[in-house]
């Protein structure tokens, strides 16, 4: 594949799209996957009775606010389940669907292709690698070189039997401070969107100074910071001072927890995580500083909890709650207009 072939296009599990037929879309969702690797085991009885319980109506309640606490909520695979959500948002309105599951999270081509003609939406997979804990051994023996390459491939020649290509870079996996692995595969991220031109969309770690220390990489190794993402900033970037000082370097400040407001445990930090009001306080701030052509919005729905199916609210949720509750704080038509269409179009589209 060329160059050329790819202007102005965005690279779908079924091919390449015009950037506007992409329309509303959710920059950072997952369909299959598996976050088992960070369940850690209880010691308490009771705890670890409910740790080994499958998630239902009667405690959905309880795993949304510790969601890491329990091991069926962590794994999701239920495809005829995905694909009704993946309704549920298509009538709502939505268009095109960014599935950000890296590669060594149970990352799924095939089943996004069978969603994808299922139900009508653009479908645009990810290639990379995600945190430390979830790497393996093997990964300390392979070359940055190495997963580079594969990661080019992945968007040049596709996956599989099928050649199912990725349309970008994701999700790139850090903590705070970076792994050895970390950093590597970041380096090696950085060198494929170089290479491709490829969007990138990049998971800092959960310290405050993660965000910018990875932009300051990334910009040092050569990439187009005005094609990268800054994942979760309402979970990592929770200083104002810092959001702006983010916002200027030129990237992407996504909030992608839209309708969530739990505790995570058992992780080594305490977060003041902020409801749907506080965020939507913060895009506002980020308007009105200038920014707007920069702000994404997604949910983020890789756990059962989060899903309709099992009592969450699903992808849809940004199109049936937050919008209406952005025109009511005031934000204009043509603000969510760009927020839902125009920046993810400008983002997903090779240049």
């Amino acid at each position: 594949m060329t160059g050329t072939e790819l202007t102005r296009k965005a690279q779908t599990v079924l091919g390449l799209v015009s950037g506007d037929e992409l329309g509303i879309t959710l920059t950072h969702e997952h369909f299959f996957e598996d976050d088992s690797s960070f369940y850690v085991e209880p010691s308490d009885i009771g705890k670890r009775l409910f740790a080994h319980q499958p998630v239902t109506l009667e405690n959905v309640g309880r795993v949304r606010f510790a969601p890491m606490s329990n091991l069926d909520n962590l794994v999701t695979f239920d495809e005829d389940n995905m694909i009704i959500e993946a309704l549920s948002y298509r009538l709502a309105g939505g268009n095109t669907i960014v599935d950000c599951t890296p590669v060594n999270l149970g990352r799924d081509p095939d089943g996004l292709v069978r969603i994808s003609k299922a139900t009508g939406l653009n479908i645009i997979m990810g290639s990379g690698y995600y945190r430390e804990a979830t790497l393996g051994h093997e990964m300390g023996k392979r070359s940055e070189e190495d997963i580079r390459d594969e990661i080019v491939r992945e968007i040049k020649e596709g996956v599989g039997a099928n050649k199912i290509r990725a349309g970008l870079i994701s999700e790139i996996g850090c903590s705070y401070p970076m792994t050895n692995n970390e950093r590597k595969i970041l380096l090696a991220a950085a060198q494929a969107q170089c290479l491709t031109g490829a969007p990138l969309s990049i998971h800092p770690g959960y310290g405050e100074p993660s965000a910018l220390e990875i932009i300051s990489m990334l910009s040092d190794a050569g990439v187009d910071i005005s094609r990268t993402i800054m994942c979760h900033v309402d979970i990592s970037v929770r200083q104002e001072s810092t959001r702006r000082e983010l916002a200027r370097t030129g990237c992407y400040l996504e909030y992608d927890h839209l309708g969530r407001e739990e505790y995570y445990y058992p992780n080594v930090w305490t977060t003041d995580l902020p409801d749907d009001l506080r965020r939507l306080d913060e895009i506002m701030q980020l308007i009105s500083w200038g920014y707007l052509n920069q702000v994404l919005v997604s949910t983020d729905a890789s756990a059962k909890c989060w899903r309709p199916s099992y009592g969450g609210w699903g992808y849809e949720h940004i199109l049936r709650n937050f919008v209406p509750l952005m025109r009511k704080r005031g934000v204009s038509e043509d603000e969510i207009h760009t927020i839902l269409i125009e920046n993810p179009k400008r983002l997903l589209a090779f240049v």
